[in-house]
């Protein structure tokens, strides 16, 4: 594992610059409003240029903080469902399948992608994701409200792939994965709680993929991390945020539309393609 310690995009973040960093990583990964789009955006108000392959290695270790505080809110979810389905309970069995099922999607995507989705981070694409989240929150909501009356919040095989299949969308910079698989769940006609809890579980096997991902690829010296002293306050930092908007989050989609993002993200991306297309 190669730290990088004087790397151009890395060289000189201070402590505090990488807590802002962990911070603003923990509080969107989970909020409907994408976490590498705003990475991107954090680098440009804090003039380091998280653009490009080699801020994957400290990406990582921010998603690796909130992958621990998504396993630590929903542990008792997971060990239900592990000691269940070792005692052969139906309901858990079919529900590892359905995770596994819509983890499927995401696999083949990040593969085909893996060489060049850290040159696909900019403030371009950033804008066109936040566009792209924001009008399916709206859309997401709208026909989730028409269908509520006519669907239930059952679980079963197209719907896993079809959330599957929208995750795997959300690998392009900008969108956001708990913004698109939530949405993609109320469309479906479940409830924004059922959606909810079946997008953070899905979440868990993704992330942690990625995470083993880049850590052979370290190991090989492809990607680089920054000095361990401020990779230590990044992913403390992203790990304590991340635990709150997740208790956030769960606590907002009981009150409101997640449409609600869509004001901001909607005009976020519009001001970040303007700025791409005057820099």
């Amino acid at each position: 594992m190669e730290v990088c310690g004087g790397c151009d995009i890395l060289h000189g973040m201070t402590m505090l610059q990488a807590m802002l960093i962990g911070a603003m990583q923990g509080l969107t990964e989970f909020l409907p409003i994408s976490s590498d789009g705003h990475l991107v955006l954090a680098g440009l108000l804090l003039q380091i240029p998280l653009e490009g392959r080699d801020a994957l290695g400290f990406d990582v270790l921010l998603h690796g903080g909130s992958l621990l505080a998504l396993l630590l809110v929903y542990r008792r979810m997971w060990t239900g469902l592990i000691i269940d389905a070792l005692n052969a309970a139906r309901d858990a069995r079919r529900m590892i399948g359905w995770l596994a099922l819509g983890t499927i999607p995401g696999v083949p995507a990040g593969l085909a992608l893996q060489e060049t989705i850290g040159e696909m981070r900019s403030l371009s694409a950033a804008g066109i994701g936040f566009l792209i989240t924001g009008i399916v929150l709206i859309a997401g909501e709208a026909i989730g409200r028409v269908r509520a009356t006519t669907s239930d919040d059952r679980m079963t095989t197209a719907r896993a792939l079809l959330i599957g299949g929208a995750q795997a969308v959300a690998i392009l910079p900008g969108v956001s994965r708990s913004g698109l698989t939530i949405s993609t769940g109320r469309a479906l006609g479940m409830r924004r709680s059922a959606a909810l809890d079946f997008s953070f579980l899905l979440a868990v096997p993704i992330i942690a993929g990625a995470l083993g991902k880049t850590l052979l690829d370290a190991g090989s010296g492809e990607v680089v991390f920054p000095s361990s002293t401020i990779a230590l306050a990044g992913f403390l930092t992203s790990f304590l945020v991340s635990t709150a908007a997740i208790h956030l989050l769960r606590v907002l989609v009981t009150q409101r539309s997640l449409a609600v993002f869509a004001w901001y993200l909607i005009p976020l991306g519009t001001t970040l393609l303007v700025i791409s297309l005057n820099r």
